[in-house]
């Protein structure tokens, strides 16, 4: 499909001509703030009422994610051709799965305490915390490993079956299933967090990546939408531009170093640490390393963003739009956060391997 082609937009059953971006920065700002306070919400009850209550709560929101992701994802990839009620079914078939990790976690959980008190009590050398360490290893590489594949497979797909609605209807369950598998991994690895008492950690990391992913998103769009004219795939968008890139880069990489520069300046050149001057040139170290972080972050969402338009256009469709008729869908809310979803959590498991 070439770059002046019109595709449909399932938010008004037309055409446009014109090149249309969804990465208007309030719905996307909404979303955000909404993740941030189900964050801090879920981080109460933990303090307050119960951890398994607050996992519950996390595991109940990426499953309402995770169906949405789905619902928008078959509405797009079957052009609606799928019937309504077959497409919340599938939704809520694979947004149950977080919740069935869950209960995955709360059985193993269960099981390890029963094994812990019958055997080799609060060992670690016991089998229980063997199996530990091979289980976030091998999630580790799940985490990474699934995404990725399911990329592949849905490109394959397209290049064996061609155009056709069973085509359509394989590839959209399997770009719904790299959303999902990559909400699941987080979800995960959240799940260890807590058990391993580091629970404060969790809606650090989240809230933190969720800001990052955002800031990045909002720098791109409003650099490329005025300044932008080196196009970085125009067969695939011709909305993400070069300069776009840089400017998420950059963005993301203030939004990452900025709330952390006064505290790494003052502990650097603290006197019992190194102080001045070896003090000084840590602390630009360790701001150069956290640029260079978030504009890694970028990238990463970037090429979400990349695997999402290319989805649209294989479709023929120009805006998602299904559950958000002209505010771009829950689609374009979080493709450029699911691959960086998937990373974080298998940085997450890599972290917590020693201490498994």
């Amino acid at each position: 499909m070439s770059e002046s082609a019109p595709m449909r937009d399932l938010a008004t059953g037309g055409f446009r001509s014109q090149p249309w971006h969804s990465k208007s920065c309030g719905p996307t700002a909404v979303v955000a703030l909404l993740f941030v306070l189900f964050s801090l919400a879920a981080w109460l009850l933990d303090a307050t009422v119960s951890r398994d209550v607050a996992q519950g709560a996390i595991a109940v929101m990426f499953a309402i994610v995770a169906a949405l992701l789905t619902f928008d994802v078959l509405t797009i990839g079957t052009r609606r051709s799928l019937a309504t009620p077959s497409r919340m079914a599938v939704a809520v078939t694979l947004g149950s799965i977080p919740l069935l990790l869950m209960a995955i976690d709360v059985s193993l959980r269960f099981g390890s305490d029963i094994s812990l008190y019958y055997g080799e009590a609060y060992s670690r050398d016991s089998n229980v915390a063997s199996r530990a360490r091979v289980l976030t290893g091998t999630a580790a590489v799940v985490a990474i490993a699934l995404p990725l594949l399911l990329v592949v497979a849905s490109i394959a797909t397209t290049r064996l079956l061609r155009t056709s609605p069973s085509a359509n209807l394989v590839q959209s369950v399997l770009f719904a299933l790299y959303g999902v598998s990559a909400l699941s991994s987080a979800l995960v690895a959240m799940l260890w967090l807590t058990a391993l008492n580091f629970s404060f950690l969790i809606f650090g990391f989240l809230v933190a990546l969720i800001a990052v992913v955002f800031v990045g998103d909002a720098s791109a769009y409003h650099v490329g939408r005025e300044f932008g004219s080196c196009k970085l795939a125009p067969r695939i968008s011709p909305t993400i531009t070069w300069e776009g890139l840089v400017a998420g880069m950059i963005g993301s990489g203030l939004a990452l170093l900025l709330p952390l520069l006064l505290p790494i300046v003052v502990i650097t050149s603290s006197g019992f640490l190194w102080g001045p001057p070896l003090g000084l040139h840590i602390a630009f170290l360790y701001c150069g390393l956290l640029m260079a972080l978030g504009a890694a972050i970028a990238v990463v969402g970037t090429s979400g963003e990349l695997f999402a338009s290319w989805f649209k256009r294989h479709a023929g469709v120009e805006g998602s739009g299904g559950m958000m008729p002209s505010k771009g869908g829950v689609m374009d809310r979080l493709d450029s956060l699911i691959p960086n979803l998937a990373i974080f959590s298998a940085i997450i498991f890599g972290l917590l391997r020693p201490l498994g």
